[in-house]
């Protein structure tokens, strides 16, 4: 039952999260700055299929470096919940 509400489709990346994933996300993937995770949540929110978001995602890889081994763990999961809004 956990797995299928993991997979489940979002509307609102905003209101999906916990504030523990919250806090992990901008501490870990965002330089710990809140407001550079609010702003890419509503854009990543005005994209209409994860085609089209996946060229943001890759710029906020290569800013953010989440390539680093310490990040690229937290990045997937990031990446993972973002494709949720997206369902094929």
């Amino acid at each position: 039952m956990s797995e299928r509400l993991s997979e489940s489709p979002i509307q609102d990346l905003n209101k999906s999260m916990s504030i523990n994933d919250r806090l992990l996300y901008i501490n870990e993937l965002f330089g710990r700055d809140r407001s550079a995770l609010e702003d890419s949540l509503t854009l990543l929110n005005r994209f209409d299929a994860f085609d089209a978001a996946q060229s943001f995602l890759r710029s906020l890889a290569e800013q953010y470096h989440w390539g680093q081994e310490a990040r690229f763990e937290i990045a997937q999961t990031f990446i993972k919940l973002v494709r949720r809004r997206f369902p094929q």
